[in-house]
């Protein structure tokens, strides 16, 4: 399966996003977050998963005044033994995402560049924030019905905000993209 970028989600999702979460992410500035704090909490049911390396940020900034634009690709990584905030629904799983170690120094690298741009021209400079997962199924695969919750949290200590609660998968990316999930078996390691 090619990577389904939870951007798209969202957008496919309007209907399942929690507007609150939705109206504070707005106000979140990618490019001046803290990426440690950055965590995303994933609630599937049976027979989905994220493969080792399915998760992952993409940050972009962009330089109007000379065009220049900025792209930093960095893997969110599950720890075990660190548990997700949230219990997982029977057979289901819960995973908590963070930046990878590897990749904290090169994002606030990215941010500091981005920050002298601003310095410069306030008003010329503007950036995103995206995450993208990378699905398989595990057993049988996952049922028609099959939900999906995502939880963010933006500050370090800081609550995790319900972004979608429990909204089918098949209705998020489509019945074509959710009939073709391969077995996490067949992914290449």
């Amino acid at each position: 399966m090619r990577p389904v970028l939870l951007s798209l989600l969202l957008v496919a999702a309007c209907s399942s996003l929690v507007p609150s979460t939705t109206a504070r992410l707005a106000q979140l500035s990618p490019l001046e977050a803290d990426p440690a704090a950055i965590a995303l909490a994933l609630i599937l049911t049976p027979g989905l998963a994220v493969p080792e390396g399915g998760a992952n940020m993409v940050v972009e900034a962009h330089r109007k005044a000379t065009g220049e634009t900025l792209r930093g690709d960095y893997t969110l990584a599950s720890a075990p033994g660190d548990p997700a905030p949230f219990a997982a629904p029977p057979g289901g799983s819960a995973t908590l995402y963070h930046l990878a170690g590897k990749d904290i120094l090169p994002l606030r690298e990215l941010q500091a560049k981005v920050a002298a741009w601003k310095e410069a021209e306030p008003e010329a400079t503007n950036g995103s924030l995206n995450m993208g997962l990378t699905g398989c199924t595990i057993g049988d695969g996952p049922s028609d019905d099959a939900t999906g919750s995502v939880f963010i949290r933006t500050e370090a200590g800081g609550p995790f905000l319900p972004l979608i609660r429990e909204a089918s998968i098949r209705a998020l990316i489509g019945p074509a993209l959710f009939a073709a999930i391969a077995p996490c078996s067949d992914r290449p390691r």
